[in-house]
């Protein structure tokens, strides 16, 4: 299953102080930092479908994010500032990727007294050979190792050789962390970055009026 390294580029700004009982939620389990999984509303990308999202942790337990993620996955986000409403009182929450209607990959953060706490959150699709592959930037994945291998999905007005080609080179790409813009991309289109990674190794490229689009992901291997 994939489930991305989701490298962290989060507004940290407190909105209010958090209450005790909100503090104990947040901080209660073992795991108060590294990933998890949780179920949320229904994402497609092409011929891809999941209700599985994969959760970053920071100075907070898995439960808490999780059930936060069920929520917020399904909100719809604020057009103008990209904020999510509904989240934990006090909490900041803002989409993470391209300008989804819903909040289908977003983060969380709060300022304590003393350090700055997150979650994070974007789809997980089951592993697949894509509907073609290209090289590109060497992705690093917890228990999985690294992989250079990228599946391209969702193709639409494109051939596999016109999108492989600008896969290997966005790959490398960094991101810019305030509007999820990909440069360097195909002349006139639009290129998002499609998790919260400083670079492009998950993202989308469409023309203006999307009559022509693909999208990217790093492929890992799984392992039983």
């Amino acid at each position: 299953m994939r489930g991305m390294p989701i490298l962290a580029q989060f507004v940290m700004v407190a909105l209010s102080v958090l209450g005790v009982g909100e503090v104990a939620a947040a901080h209660a389990g073992r795991t108060v930092s590294g990933d998890c999984v949780a179920k949320g509303a229904r994402v497609t990308q092409g011929s891809r479908t999941t209700t599985t999202y994969s959760v970053e942790l920071n100075g907070v337990a898995c439960a808490f994010a999780k059930s936060w993620v069920t929520r917020l996955s399904s909100m719809r986000v604020d057009p103008s500032s990209g904020e999510i409403p509904g989240g934990p009182p006090g909490w900041f929450c803002q989409r993470a990727g391209r300008p989804e209607t819903r909040a289908q990959v977003g983060s969380c953060s709060h300022n304590l007294a003393t350090k700055s706490v997150f979650f994070a959150w974007q789809p997980s699709f089951p592993s697949s050979s894509g509907e073609c592959t290209a090289k590109g930037a060497p992705v690093t994945l917890k228990g999985y190792g690294t992989s250079t291998t990228y599946g391209i999905f969702a193709l639409h007005g494109v051939t596999c050789a016109f999108a492989k080609r600008w896969v290997t080179r966005l790959s490398y790409r960094p991101v810019n962390p305030t509007t999820r813009r990909i440069s360097g991309g195909p002349s006139g289109w639009i290129c998002y970055g499609a998790g919260s990674e400083k670079h492009a190794t998950t993202g989308n490229c469409a023309t203006p009026n999307a009559t022509r689009r693909f999208h990217w992901d790093a492929l890992f291997r799984s392992r039983s």
